[in-house]
């Protein structure tokens, strides 16, 4: 499992990846893993009367926060 950062803000933690996500179809890959692999051991539940499976996609919603380095070590921010 990979570490991650506490954030000051309230139930917030930040990771630092080692590797870059190249692109939307590379996102859909990790997510599809989490889906398919059920890395985090979740477990079957019910609401409502319906069973659900452990992991499940309910929605697409993706936000990203870039934080980069120029020549000069100034640091910049993209939300």
């Amino acid at each position: 499992m990979a570490d991650f950062v506490q954030n000051t803000n309230v139930k917030s933690a930040v990771r630092v990846l080692a590797n870059l996500i190249s692109d939307v179809t590379a996102v859909n890959l990790i997510v599809q893993s989490v889906i398919t692999d059920n890395p985090f051991a979740c477990v079957v539940y019910m609401t409502a009367g319906t069973s659900h499976r452990p992991v499940e996609k309910t929605c697409d919603s993706y936000k990203a926060k870039i934080v980069y380095e120029d020549v000069l070590d100034m640091r910049y921010t993209i939300c």
